[in-house]
């Protein structure tokens, strides 16, 4: 719980009452707020276009709770060396949901990678292809990378530095890899409600996805608050937050993100961050003019007594699928990753 502690110590944030207070100042101005909303026909530079009331009602919710945790939220700090603190950065991972490593992929690597990312981009949107999307949303991919060539390199190289023992040590000796790609949040990308990747349902044997998120593709830049970094908020992984977050219109959720302490992922090239798919956590809105670009790798344990993982995890929200391509499903161990090959 360390990094959650000093989170809540360091927080100089108003009482809690007079954050609500803000929160439904703000949503009485809702109504202008949909006006404006409902103009944006075609995208700008800096601005996704808005064509649905599923669309709209996310940028409400999303809007709504970047007021509450504003006042609380911090640049993620307390980085733990990959290879030296390996220890620290296993404990913290496993009381908060979340740990930061410095410097675990190569400058060469992350250079390599994002030629390949733009040229696949490039390629996407000259096809149109929408099985691209992040849940749909234009604004967001979400590309599954073959495994060799550079992907090979660089998903070799970042477990090498000491990452793959961590996960290991998080997720035990049977654990697979169950994800592989990239996501790109584009200018004008929106914010995201705060959700958890797959549900808490307090079983014993309940299989979390550690994902290493790796600041991978950023050219010479670092990830910025104005490139909408991911958000985290420690010491989620648990049944009550998971309970408490039932909607914004409940009070059980204004409280938790009121009084949650959060985490922006405002990481240099080659860093990363792993965390507990149980997580609650969001990505921010990109005021830039950059793409935010970060690739990953996940694992999991099968459940007890089986041989590999199922058809799917269970997710909060939809689509139930492991992002990955899908003939990578149960072949790969981490503890062999040096044996990996697609």
């Amino acid at each position: 719980m360390q990094l959650y502690r000093t989170l809540r110590s360091s927080s100089t944030s108003p009482p809690l009452f007079q954050r609500r207070q803000e929160v439904r100042r703000f949503e009485a101005r809702g109504s202008q707020c949909r006006k404006r909303i409902m103009t944006r026909s075609v995208s700008t530079n800096n601005q996704a276009p808005i064509k649905s009331p599923k669309e709209l009602a996310r940028l409400q919710v999303s809007s709504l709770e970047e007021q509450l945790m504003r006042p609380t939220s911090t640049p993620i700090g307390n980085p733990y060396h990959p290879r030296e603190e390996q220890g620290q950065a296993l404990a913290t991972l496993l009381s908060d949901g979340c740990v930061y490593l410095p410097g675990v992929l190569r400058e060469e690597l992350c250079d390599a990678l994002l030629a390949d990312v733009d040229y696949r981009i490039a390629e996407v949107d000259r096809r149109r292809s929408e099985t691209a999307f992040l849940g749909g949303a234009p604004s967001r991919y979400d590309l599954k990378q073959p495994l060799e060539g550079v992907t090979l390199s660089a998903v070799q190289d970042a477990l090498s530095s000491g990452l793959a023992s961590i996960l290991l040590g998080a997720s035990g000796d049977s654990a697979l890899l169950c994800e592989l790609g990239v996501i790109a949040s584009t200018p004008g990308a929106l914010r995201q409600p705060v959700h958890p990747d797959t549900v808490c349902t307090g079983d014993a044997d309940e299989k979390p996805i550690y994902t290493s998120f790796i600041a991978s593709f950023i050219a010479l830049q670092d990830v910025t608050d104005v490139m909408g970094p991911t958000c985290l908020i420690p010491a989620t992984n648990n049944v009550a937050a998971h309970t408490a977050l039932c909607g914004i219109e409940h009070q059980s959720h204004i409280d938790l993100l009121a009084s949650s302490p959060s985490i922006r992922g405002t990481i240099r090239k080659g860093d990363c961050i792993i965390f507990d798919s149980r997580t609650l956590h969001c990505g921010g809105e990109n005021f830039s003019d950059l793409r935010r670009v970060l690739m990953y790798i996940s694992v999991q344990s099968p459940a007890s007594g089986a041989t590999g993982l199922p058809p799917y995890p269970e997710r909060r929200t939809p689509p139930s699928a492991y992002s990955m391509l899908s003939e990578y499903h149960n072949r790969f161990p981490l503890k062999s990753y040096l044996q990996w090959q697609g």
